[in-house]
């Protein structure tokens, strides 16, 4: 299963993800050190959701039409210099306005690159896996996400103490430059770029508008498709639940759990250590274990438990029972990513796979920053009230996620993706 190209995409991800972490971590830190509500936490997260999901309208379409690689490879080397700039920002400036505001343009640029990465990663594993692996490479992958997160989340907090933020962004920075010289050694076949790349010769108006209509033949495929329209409301339904529980975590920390705000990295390492977990677990089961029924029954179960979960963490007030529970919300969320994604490589065809997943991944970043931003936003309307806003979030998943446990075109499609693979 392992080879050389996977190592290459596996370092490069790992390398950029761990920049990302410590800055989600040390953002969200810095902000309420500097005194802001919840609404700008938030509106933090809009800054980073909402532009990604705008280029992610376009990012599907490149990934089927120009060389996944080269994406990933130029996304990653524009973040290592923008970080770069932003570092030498904060050491020649010394207006807290002009660096919040300089912090919020840096969350939309590296939105906007994500946006054109994401979709050309996620498809380019099927370019350099045998199907068979798809379910352990997703596992892997998603569990080394989640490893980085856990470093740069558990440490954010305290380098941000020690080194502080010019020093912490200049680190991201060349993170993001290590990872696009090890993206740029992937080597992919011959026959798999003439699926996927545009012709040198079309004129720059004529390739704009096939990647307009291309995008939108990705939607069509979908409506076509009711089992993979079932898949993005899964994943609408579990974001909901995580974005929210991101915004109203630093304040459960010391409304509830009396703690100081760095544990609210080690909350969040937790949750990145569960998702290790149940990525390896449940790529592993589907690797060792064939048949229909695997799948379905690990998904009800991730329905299930996600929102009952997020629901006790609202009245948890013992902080290491609350580590206990966003370990267990993070085991859900490795399990069901994995379960997901594998099911989209597993049943799209290639010329249409970056499209596809690009629209599931979309929706994630929509609903992710939106769900942050509305709990904010209602968390400062009800004075703070940290416990009814994680509770009726909770319910609002809930609502979301058990309808979908009667949906004929989900269990169909399922069978039918593990029928190509056996």
């Amino acid at each position: 299963m392992i080879n050389r190209n996977f190592l290459l995409l596996w370092q490069g991800l790992a390398i950029s993800t761990l920049g990302l972490s410590l800055l989600n971590v040390v953002g969200v830190i810095w902000l309420v050190e500097q005194g802001h509500s919840a609404s700008v936490v938030g509106l933090l997260l809009i800054a980073y959701g909402l532009p990604m999901a705008f280029s992610m309208l376009l990012g599907g379409a490149l990934a089927d039409r120009f060389f996944r690689r080269a994406i990933l490879v130029v996304a990653d080397f524009c973040n290592g210099l923008v970080l770069l700039g932003v570092a030498g920002l904060f050491w020649l400036v010394d207006n807290a306005s002009i660096l919040v505001f300089g912090f919020f343009i840096l969350q939309i640029i590296l939105g906007t690159l994500a946006g054109f990465f994401m979709p050309a990663a996620n498809a380019l594993l099927p370019d350099i896996l045998a199907e068979r692996f798809l379910a352990t490479g997703n596992a892997v992958i998603g569990s080394t996400f989640s490893v980085s997160n856990v470093l740069g989340r558990a440490l954010g907090g305290i380098l941000l103490l020690w080194l502080g933020m010019p020093v912490l962004l200049l680190i991201m920075g060349i993170l993001f430059l290590l990872s696009a010289l090890s993206e740029a050694l992937i080597q992919v076949d011959s026959h798999l770029r003439d699926t996927s790349v545009a012709s040198i010769e079309t004129p720059f108006e004529g390739v704009v508008h096939r990647i307009v209509e291309e995008t939108h033949q990705g939607w069509n495929y979908v409506r076509n498709h009711p089992g993979i329209g079932r898949i993005l409301f899964l994943q609408g339904g579990l974001f909901w639940c995580g974005g929210v529980l991101m915004v109203t975590a630093p304040f459960l920390v010391e409304a509830r759990l009396h703690q100081s705000v760095t544990w609210y990295g080690y909350l969040l390492a937790a949750l990145s250590c569960g998702m290790v977990i149940g990525a390896l677990i449940v790529g592993w089961w589907f690797q060792q274990s064939r048949g229909f029924y695997n799948r379905p029954i690990v998904l009800m179960l991730t329905l299930i438990i996600t929102p009952l979960l997020c629901f006790s963490i609202a009245f948890q007030t013992h902080p290491y029972l609350a580590l206990s529970l966003f370990f267990l919300v993070g085991g859900c969320y490795g399990t069901a990513n994995v379960t997901l994604m594998t099911q989209l490589q597993t049943i799209v065809p290639n010329r249409i796979r970056g499209r596809v997943i690009s629209i599931y991944l979309l929706i994630s970043f929509v609903v992710y920053p939106l769900s942050g931003f509305i709990g904010g936003l209602i968390l400062d309307g009800l004075d703070g009230n940290v416990v009814l806003v994680q509770w009726l979030s909770s319910l609002v998943g809930a609502v979301m996620l058990y309808p979908l446990l009667a949906s004929q075109a989900l269990w169909d499609m399922m069978r039918n993706s593990v029928a190509l693979v056996d």
